[in-house]
């Protein structure tokens, strides 16, 4: 009996971290696309701009000026919102900081309505696990968080004790059956999995009327390299 729920445990573990690397690929491939497809194509937009004045020996317009006075600005948000996103602000000095970078701009993308809680101290000074614990927020957020419950608040809480350190994540649903079907996803089910091995930590889940209250626990310490 021990060795068969060994067994399920194992091939439960290998699915999630398969899970893990195949969403992680994915969004990976999508940065690559938005580059190819945006960024690239707004440097050639310009560079040609710049390209046709020189030739007509021309003198650059007010309208074309500000146009690609424009794009110019376009483009820096573009790579700065890119920069965030493959190399989080903060992460080796603050997950408390890292974590409000990140929030304000799911704010600003996705129009979520967050109620943040977040320490002014933090003295773990592990980079690799906060980068984890940043992870799975955004998968838990992209994941259980359907466009109907955008506009209910959503509290995230950050707190830590001498030993452990805790995120709280309560997510409300407008309706019951909305609830029902998203906790019933294997995805989550793989991302508490991941979190229990790669933080590593505990994921606790507990349901209250229409909120999902998500606790995720791990211990802290001074430095956590992965090896």
């Amino acid at each position: 009996m021990l060795l068969l729920w060994s067994v399920v445990s194992y091939l439960e573990m290998q699915h999630a971290l398969q899970w893990w690397f195949k969403r992680q690929s994915a969004q990976l491939s999508s940065e690559s696309e938005q580059i190819h497809n945006g960024l690239l194509q707004e440097v050639f937009a310009i560079r040609r701009s710049l390209e046709l004045s020189l030739i007509e020996e021309t003198g650059v317009s007010l309208n074309q000026g500000h146009d690609w006075l424009h794009k110019a600005e376009k483009l820096h948000q573009s790579l700065e919102q890119l920069s965030d996103t493959l190399s989080p602000p903060f992460l080796s000095e603050s997950l408390p900081l890292a974590m409000q970078c990140m929030l304000a701009r799911q704010r600003n993308q996705s129009g979520l309505n967050l109620e943040v809680t977040l320490p002014s101290q933090w003295n773990d000074a592990s980079s690799e696990r906060n980068r984890i614990i940043l992870m799975v927020l955004d998968e838990l957020l992209k994941l259980a968080l359907p466009k109907a419950a955008i506009e209910a608040t959503q509290r995230i809480g950050l707190s830590a004790d001498e030993t452990t350190g805790e995120l709280t994540v309560e997510l409300t649903y407008p309706d019951l059956q909305t609830l029902t079907s998203l906790m019933q996803t294997k995805e989550l089910k793989y991302l508490c999995c991941c979190f229990q091995c790669l933080a590593p930590g505990r994921c606790i889940c507990q349901k209250e009327n229409l909120t999902v209250i998500w606790r995720f626990r791990w211990r802290l310490q001074e430095a956590y390299p992965l090896q």
